[in-house]
């Protein structure tokens, strides 16, 4: 019985369950393919040990830890969807116990479609991925399955595994149904202090603020070799200037524009926007800024290359996957306020126009983010000739990913705003 409705469950809302299987499925893939290419490789085989550099080991350690955000993000978005049908179960009788075994019984059967098919693949893509690298060194490489490789990916693959029951067991295993559903659908971050100076106009932190984000970038065409860290700064600059400086901003310009209806509603909604996900942008661009540094400063062995541009392209789709997931999440809940403004006198079409413009600027400023840091990358090292190899991957990738997560969150978006107002009529 409860799996039957387990199973329904899933087929339900397919959509949400696709796209966690899809995260599940690209990081099973991607570690197991890392682990291999790493391994069947002498020199790229002691990236994490004492024999390899500091940005090598860095890289490394950097992308597990990516992969496993990715995959909590993924599993907190399925999960938060699953709340309410756990909340009216428990209204109607079912025990803690059942609850557990429901949801469990839903992440067990996606995990096991998931893993062996991303290991299946990964095996399948190796004769691919050995031409591909064969072709940048110019002598034969061939990737195999070793026992070490094996240990390495099944270790952090059994790990994520055993993270992603035990907080879903932990979801389920509240006690009452309001807790299931206390979860915030649009939140305002709190604005935490940037600069303690005391007597300081605020005026003149938010200047110092916006000076201390772009003059980092200013220093990658004097101090090349320090770009990391200069971005480093800079990126956190951004995280604190978003609600600092941008937001209110936005505030701002909404006050003053009283004849465009719309368009307040729209910059509104993007204002919770940037502060819901502000987290999320900032990692995908530390990971976009610190696999580009290790491509286009290092100039690592055609394996390390090969593993850096697997790694960035990966950690694009998985961390811009997860800004989808917590995103929809949200936005998903504001059905709310669309059937208000269809109250008043909007209709579906204008509705539209205003959710379509919604999703186009806050993915646009994610674009611009991420490629205000990886062009001043690139020029700044094309300059001495260093990036002309994968300046163009760099500029290139993010952008597409950028275009297709946007229009798959528009018409998810959409369609399940649209179809709760008709649901409601």
């Amino acid at each position: 019985m409860i799996l039957r409705d387990a199973m329904r469950s899933l087929r339900d809302g397919f959509s949400r369950s696709f796209f966690y299987w899809l995260t599940l499925f690209l990081t099973t893939l991607f570690i197991y393919l890392f682990f291999h290419i790493m391994m069947s490789d002498p020199e790229t085989a002691s990236l994490l040990t004492s024999k390899s550099d500091v940005i090598a080991t860095a890289v490394t350690v950097a992308v597990i830890v990516i992969c496993m955000i990715a995959i909590l993000f993924a599993n907190d978005f399925f999960v938060k969807q699953k709340a309410k049908e756990l909340a009216v179960r428990l209204v109607c009788g079912a025990t803690a116990f059942q609850l557990a075994v429901y949801l469990l019984l839903q992440t067990l059967v996606l995990l096991v479609i998931a893993i062996p098919l991303g290991i299946f693949t990964g095996n399948a893509l190796m004769p691919v991925l050995s031409r591909i690298i064969s072709s940048l060194m110019g002598t034969s490489f061939e990737m195999s399955v070793t026992p070490d490789a094996n240990l390495m990916s099944f270790s952090i693959i059994g790990f994520s595994v055993f993270w992603i029951l035990m907080l879903n067991l932990s979801f389920a295993l509240r006690t009452g149904a309001g807790l299931m559903l206390n979860n915030s659908i649009m939140t305002q971050s709190a604005q935490a202090p940037v600069l303690r100076l005391r007597n300081v106009p605020d005026a003149v932190k938010n200047v110092i603020l916006t000076a201390v984000w772009f003059v980092p970038l200013i220093l990658f065409y004097t101090q090349g070799n320090g770009m990391f860290i200069f971005a480093s700064i800079s990126i956190y600059a951004l995280y604190q200037l978003i609600p600092a400086v941008i937001v209110p901003w936005i505030r701002k310009i909404n006050s003053g524009a009283m004849n465009n209806a719309n368009a307040q509603v729209y910059r509104g909604f993007v204002r919770y926007d940037m502060q819901l996900l502000r987290m999320n942008m900032i990692l995908l661009i530390v990971s976009d800024v610190l696999l580009a540094s290790a491509l286009i400063i290092k100039q690592s062995q055609p394996v390390e290359v090969t593993l850096y541009l697997l790694s960035f392209f990966v950690m694009n789709v998985l961390l811009t996957l997860a800004i989808v997931f917590k995103y929809v999440t949200a936005a998903v809940g504001r059905v709310r306020y669309y059937e208000a403004l269809t109250q008043i006198g909007y209709t579906e079409k204008e509705c539209a126009s205003i959710l379509r413009s919604e999703v186009f600027l806050l993915f646009a400023w994610l674009g611009f983010s991420q490629l205000l840091y990886l062009v001043n990358m690139v020029l700044a090292k094309g300059m001495s000739g260093a990036a002309k190899d994968y300046g163009v991957i760099l500029l290139v990738l993010p952008c597409i990913v950028i275009v297709i997560c946007a229009a798959v969150s528009a018409v998810y978006y959409q369609r399940s705003i649209f179809s709760n107002i008709r649901r409601e009529r």
